[in-house]
């Protein structure tokens, strides 16, 4: 794999900017961080103090240093880190310093507590640097990236040895504070994979911590690593193999959360872990993926190579390359699996492109799915088996029906283990179609060589055909010249070459493949091309099957046999009872299978009489009880044919369900016939006959992981359904309700059968088999607006080849049924002319409008954008909607609209008879909300805590599980209510000017016994702060004012507080300052009421989680803000709306506030609050 180090002349700018990234402070002084007390590039005033003082005081170091240690002590042993004041801090370390040096006799003016120069920091990040150098040379040995030199940073000097790789690993090891490289990164490097170190540092890096600073820099620290050798303009075929290799094959895990907050993994390739980790962390980005374009150079490139062989284009998503995961398995099994899981999805014909650019010890056999064009690109000295492909369409009812061209087969002179030589060398490729059919004459004539097998050559017409030769049972074929050795040629092979004449060639008619028509010359009849030197013919003669009753199996005729190394799956050529065998129920199995020979391990194989790889995990079938289990030795596999006399045994399951299956092709709907079948041997008129019964659940598709682990709950029985097969409608059997989730797109439809009697019916799993059937529903067709675009969407799948640049043109009045409804809009399906309306319900009945006063329908539209700005009224576009911008436009919208329909069939209707919409989702202004918008807000927050604003910001702009932003659902959807709003929240969230999440409550005495009236004196005395005396009893205090026994006698409001305690535990916190058991307990049911929080979460047993989460701290202010006031029935977002333009509007301000905070504290403040937000136009982007 190519990994080759890249010189950075800028390598001290680029990992000091690195460094300097993972820290938002002021770093020339003191700051927290992940709970530790730093300065500089994370220099800890714990263990660094010596360097840090050796560089700010030079020789004045040791006058100080002493008195620094003990301040800096003394302050963290008196609180919590997280809770230091590092301005108070620094002051007191300034303050020590001082004395201390006059105490020594200093006369100068001794520096403050600070770096004062770059220099200084780089001094000391330069000695640290020094251990983290010994571990990369140490650890990356005998690797691209070995040899690393002392890195100078204090100097102008550039070091040409430090590579942009390596100044990656320093900023990642120096910022994880880890002295030792990941294992899993050291063997990526060693084995000169650079993708996979990549994507280690891109998405692997730091452990499990998700954070949008942790995301940030591991863009950096990737980026500065690379995924090209050169840069994405000089790609080469040997990085395309090195990301192909992994890019769709290789697994990742993928954790999410489902709505009970529990962690679902899912194991997914790595191109689809980076678009889900894309889609999760672009809350407050609108820019277009940035995935697809990371790796289209590689696309372009391997396209490009192609051109001249091939007609056919390749998408980034249909590449594969076999290669070795150790040094002597291949990713084959990975693949066919993949691709097994992939047919299940093809609603089109897809161009697959396969690469098998290395030697492999055992031929490769890759499974073609139906509707797909497969291209193998092939290089030498690697026998390919051509069983698995699909030589011509068989499928009378597919647009591709008798084509004899679904696969072609390109040759390549590239040699993967000496690409670093010849990486300058363009490589050569040759597609193997023959123009006419070629004859293969034999080599050989006399008997004694017809007996031993025959070799059969074909005769060159001119220097640029392939010469086609035929021994031993492969098809060898000779083209590029071999560089390495005079007058030879690189080798190719194919096994089992023309399926449709049982892999043979013939003298009497053509056999094809790949476009390569062979037959034997006249008189020599029929040769097989199936055999191989690494082939074994394998006969197990003592095999017992019996059912799970201990008799004899009925009905069965084959059985498969299980690699345990490389996961391959054989069927048996013949399966034969033996009648008169001592063995009862024995029968002899014989099956043909590629092998390495050279390997000297043993070869362990898996018998059983179905498939289990279809059912089950690698991890499943070897742990399964029913099955047989051989092994073979190094010299069992020596020859070409091996008996395994060992008596070995198997259960074929008779009398259970073992799998359910379908018949019917993806994609399925609802309103089309769909057939299941439950795999059972028992037929009816037998005694042992039951019958079948089945029942559905839906669920959300990437919960089906983590539900299919344990029996399903609230399965709905199919009542009218039974037997082993049974064909329906999904839209006549299931209830309205979970037909309702299916048009939502992002749900699956669960079968179950279960035999009549069984004690638990439903079951996704039983340990004879699987008794269930994951149907997958996808929207067929809806077209999506985003970030100027109009995308076509066919089942799910965005079609890159159907965007269509457009504008959206809202209503002033920005109607409300366009935002609420922004997942259930539908066009007509049946469009032509140039406007098409769009619509409220699937129906089509009701169009939607901005006003019924104004009466215009949005629509989908095509008016050109003027150049002038003095366009005439005429000219001006007064439609709403979605503009396509052009005619021409329009046109291609429509062609490819229409196109889309009889692609996804929805001619008969989407979901059920009847139906007519096209569904339009329309997303506006994705994530509107900014922590800078919330900095100006707050004004008073400091650095550290800016990740409390960030943590609201995600709040707002996250849309909920009916496609709805939280901004819209909390009432915060106006420049008026956005202002009141966060007017009395900055009041609120604060102590003696700075920004808190929870109430200080160190009133003084005088304060506390004034403010409330009810406060004797002596506990005023007892309780309250007196200066220079005692500091306020915080908890005494809460339990005293919020207390509603005392507050009841003073005639103040009630809160809820009854129990001892309560007042301390149901203290104000939240940005509104939530106060009393009764409004915790009002928010808890109304945030379950409205589903806003997991069903776990309970802010009545854990308050502080308003203080630990800033979405809790803003949402407990939005019930306040949502919720209807008692008296008046109003709710405050109302009293918002009242507000005017040509108004200082503090009648609105005193009227919310009277409501917030019954005795009106801080009312003028709250009016100055409100005025300066306003003024500032921090949500001017919203309407009045």
């Amino acid at each position: 794999m190519p990994l080759t180090p890249r010189n950075d002349v800028n390598f001290k700018r680029n990992l000091i900017d690195i460094i300097k990234f993972s820290y938002d402070n002021d770093i020339s002084r003191p700051f927290i961080s992940n709970n530790k007390l730093l300065i500089g590039y994370g220099f800890s005033l714990k263990d660094d103090i010596e360097l840090i003082c050796a560089q700010i005081y030079k020789n004045n170091k040791d006058k100080v240093i002493k008195d620094i240690k003990q301040t800096i002590a003394n302050t963290t042993s008196k609180t919590t880190i997280e809770k230091i004041d590092t301005d108070e801090l620094f002051k007191k370390i300034n303050d020590a310093t001082k004395e201390a040096y006059a105490k020594s006799g200093g006369a100068d003016t001794l520096p403050k507590f600070e770096f004062s120069s770059e220099d200084q920091l780089n001094a000391i990040l330069e000695q640290k640097l020094t251990p983290l150098i010994q571990e990369i040379n140490q650890k990356l040995n005998n690797s691209p990236l070995k040899n690393l030199q002392a890195v100078s940073l204090t100097s102008d000097t550039q070091n040409n040895q430090i590579s942009r790789e390596h100044v990656a690993l320093l900023a990642l090891l120096y910022i994880s504070k880890k002295s030792n490289i990941d294992p899993s990164l050291s063997s990526y490097i060693k084995s000169k994979n650079r993708f996979k170190a990549w994507f280690w540092l891109a998405y692997e890096s730091f452990s499990d911590e998700v954070s949008n600073k942790t995301s940030l820099l591991r863009e950096k620290i990737s980026n500065q690593f690379g995924l090209y050798e050169s840069d994405e303009q000089n790609v080469n075929f040997a990085e395309c193999i090195d990301v192909f290799s992994h890019l769709n094959i290789s697994k990742a895990k993928y954790k999410s959360k489902n709505q009970n907050n529990k962690e679902i993994i899912q194991n997914v390739t790595h191109l689809e872990f980076m678009k889900l980790q894309e889609n999760e962390s672009n809350l407050n980005a609108s820019d277009a993926s940035k995935c697809e374009p990371l790796f289209q150079p590689f696309v372009t490139k391997i396209n490009s190579l192609l051109s001249a062989q091939s007609t056919k284009t390749f998408g980034i998503e249909n590449i594969y390359c076999v290669n070795l995961v150790s040094s002597n398995a291949s990713n084959t099994s990975r693949i066919n699996k993949l691709l097994r899981q992939r047919e299940e999805e093809f609603y089109k014909q897809e161009n697959i492109l396969l690469l098998c650019p290395r030697k492999m010890t055992t031929p490769i056999r890759v499974f073609q799915p139906k509707k797909s064009e497969f291209t193998v690109v092939l290089a030498s000295q690697t026998q390919f088996d051509c069983s698995e492909l699909n030589p011509k369409e068989l499928n009378s009812s597919r647009p591709n029906y008798g084509k004899v061209n679904l696969c072609e087969l390109i040759l390549t002179d590239f040699k993967f283990d000496s690409y670093e030589d010849s990486k300058n060398e363009e490589t050569k490729f040759k597609n193997t179609k023959s123009k006419d059919t070629v004859i293969l004459y034999q080599e050989n004539k006399n008997e004694e060589d017809k007996i031993n097998g025959a070799t059969f050559t074909s005769i060159k017409q001119n220097s640029d055909d392939i010469e086609y030769k035929l021994e031993d049972g492969v098809i060898s074929m000779k083209y590029f010249e071999d560089q390495t050795s005079k007058n030879k040629h690189l080798n190719f092979s194919l096994l089992n070459f023309a399926k449709e004449n049982n892999f043979t060639l013939r003298d009497d008619k053509d056999s094809a493949m790949f476009d390569i028509k062979l037959r034997l010359a006249h008189g020599n009849n029929i040769v097989p091309t199936s055999a191989s030197s690494s082939g074994l013919a394998l006969t197990i003669n003592n095999l017992i099957i019996e059912n799970e009753d201990g008799k004899v199996s009925e009905d069965i005729d084959k059985i498969y046999l299980h690699h345990c190394f490389n996961k391959s799956i054989y069927e048996s050529i013949s399966l034969v009872k033996n009648e008169d065998s001592d063995i009862k129920n024995s029968y002899t199995a014989t099956f043909n299978i590629p092998i390495d020979k050279e390997n000297k391990g043993d070869t362990k194989f898996i018998l059983y009489s179905s498939d289990l790889s279809k059912v089950y995990s690698t991890k499943d079938i070897h742990a399964h009880t029913d099955t047989a289990v051989i092994s073979l030795g190094y010299q069992d596999k020596s020859s070409s044919n091996f008996c395994y006399s060992n008596k070995v045994s198997l259960r074929d399951i008779t009398d259970h369900i073992t799998n359910v299956i379908s018949d019917s092709e993806y994609p399925f709907k609802t309103n089309e016939p769909i057939c299941l079948k439950a795999i059972y041997k028992q037929e009816k008129g037998s005694k042992r006959y039951k019958e079948i019964l089945w029942g559905y659940k839906v669920i959300k598709s990437k919960e089906y992981d983590e539900l299919s682990k344990s029996n399903p709950k609230d399965v709905v029985a199919l009542k009218d359904q039974k037997g082993k097969e049974i064909t329906f409608k999904i839209s006549d059997v299931i209830q309205k309700d979970d037909l309702d989730k299916l048009k939502q797109g992002g749900h699956t439809i669960v079968f179950f059968a279960y035999l009549e009697g069984d004690k638990d019916k439903f079951k996704f799993f039983t340990r004879y088999g699987k008794n269930h059937i994951r149907i997958d529903i996808k929207i067929p067709l809806y077209i999506k607006f985003k970030d100027d675009k109009l995308v076509i969407y066919e089942f799910e799948h965005a079609i890159k080849e159907k965007a269509f640049d457009a504008k959206l043109k809202l209503s002033d009045n920005k109607d409300d049924a366009l935002i609420k409804n922004g997942n259930y809009l539908y066009i007509n399906k049946n469009i032509s002319s140039n406007e098409i309306n769009i619509y409220k319900d699937d129906k089509l009945s009701k169009k939607l409008k901005s006003d019924e006063k104004i009466n215009k329908s949005y629509q989908i539209y095509a008016k050109e954008e003027s150049s002038s700005n003095n366009q005439s009224n005429a000219d001006k576009d007064d439609k709403l909607g979605i503009n396509l911008l052009s005619k021409e436009n329009m046109d291609k919208f429509i062609n490819s609209f229409n196109e889309s329909k009889s692609l996804t069939r929805v001619d008969s209707g989407m979901w059920e008879d009847g139906d007519e919409g096209i569904n339009v989702l329309i997303e506006i202004k994705d994530y509107p909300f900014t922590l800078d918008m919330l900095k100006q807000v707050f004004t008073n927050i400091k650095t550290n805590q800016e990740y409390i604003l960030q943590e609201m910001v995600d709040e707002l702009n996250r849309r909920d599980d009916d496609g709805i932003q939280m901004y819209v659902k909390y009432k915060l959807d106006t420049r008026n209510r956005l202002e009141h709003f966060f007017g009395q929240c900055f009041v609120e969230a604060q102590d003696s000017g700075n920004f808190e999440l929870e109430e200080s409550l160190r009133f003084s005495n005088t304060t506390l016994k004034r403010v409330f009236t009810f406060v004797t004196e002596d506990e005023a005395k007892m309780y309250g702060k007196i200066k220079n005396v005692q500091e306020a009893n915080r908890e005494a205090i809460a339990n005293i004012i919020y207390d509603d026994n005392r507050r009841k006698s003073a005639n103040w409001s009630l809160i809820g507080n009854i129990q001892e305690g309560d007042g301390w535990k149901y203290r104000g916190r939240g940005i509104k300052q939530l106060t009393g058991k009764d409004n915790y307990k009002g928010f808890n049911n109304f945030s379950h009421a409205n589903q806003w929080v997991e069903n776990d979460i309970n802010f009545l047993d854990s308050p502080d989680l308003l203080v630990q989460d800033g979405k809790y701290a803003l949402m407990s202010a939005t019930y306040f803000w949502t919720t209807a006031r008692e008296k008046t029935k109003k709710k405050l977002y109302e009293t918002a709306d009242e507000s005017k333009l040509d108004s200082n509007n503090d009648d609105i301000v005193e009227r919310i506030t009277a409501v917030i905070n019954p005795k009106k504290l801080g009312l003028e403040y709250r009016k100055e609050s409100y005025k300066r937000i306003r003024e500032a136009n921090i949500f001017n982007i919203f309407l009045n």
